[in-house]
């Protein structure tokens, strides 16, 4: 078994245990939390699925990945859309959903033919989710409810919850324009480097998400503004 496929297996066993919590607390999620909730599966199924494509028959999977991650992308802005208080920023929201979706369908059908990372949708998706969860951050850090409350952020679920999104797709960022650069030169020996250096950090910031996902679960019987 390769270090690839250890960390990917080490990834999906926490995904999967997180989800056992996520769900027996289910009747207590609010909106926002239930969007973690199915972002948890969708992760699953997206690990699963191009595991099974890729290492066991043995096929580029690059045709499921990119259906994942935009439904991904489309779970995470509903639940900044529901965190965010602002009217103007939440219709902004649903806007660039509609406009990824577009940049989405054109890289996937006439760029990446269903075979190659998207090189166009994903530093775009991944920059726009880590914007969303910079806006939240400010957001609590003004947010005159909180203040007159005496509730410091560190008590919300979703204050969690997000820090444990920014984290993860401030390293997926660098990975995915990393791994655009080198695409765009075709050299495959220096794509494996990248790949031996990045994937452990890629992986450690999706265990330290589910850590974090996991403490703002243990918060849910707070107020979640």
């Amino acid at each position: 078994m390769t270090h690839f496929q250890i960390y990917f297996l080490g990834m999906l066993g926490i995904e999967a245990l997180l989800l056992i919590p996520f769900s027996l607390k289910y009747p207590q999620l609010d909106k926002a939390a239930k969007y973690i909730y199915y972002y948890v599966i969708a992760s699953i199924i997206f690990a699963v699925g191009s595991y099974y494509i890729g290492m066991i028959l043995r096929q580029n999977n690059m045709w499921f990945v990119p259906i994942l991650q935009f439904t991904q992308f489309v779970i995470l802005s509903l639940f900044f859309r529901t965190v965010i208080k602002r009217h103007i920023i939440r219709q902004f929201i649903l806007g660039m959903i509609g406009l990824c979706l577009l940049i989405f369908i054109f890289d996937y059908f006439k760029v990446s033919h269903f075979k190659e990372f998207l090189s166009i949708f994903e530093p775009i998706r991944t920059f726009i989710l880590i914007a969303y969860g910079i806006i939240y951050f400010i957001q609590l850090l003004k947010d005159e409810y909180l203040i007159e409350q005496s509730i410091t952020i560190n008590t919300l679920p979703n204050f969690w919850f997000n820090a444990g999104l920014f984290i993860y797709h401030c390293c997926y960022f660098l990975l995915a324009l990393a791994y655009n650069l080198l695409q765009q030169t075709g050299n495959t020996e220096d794509i494996k480097a990248l790949t031996t250096i990045m994937m452990p950090v890629h992986y450690s910031s999706g265990a330290l998400q589910i850590i974090l996902f996991y403490i703002g679960l243990r918060k849910i019987k707070n107020v979640m503004p």
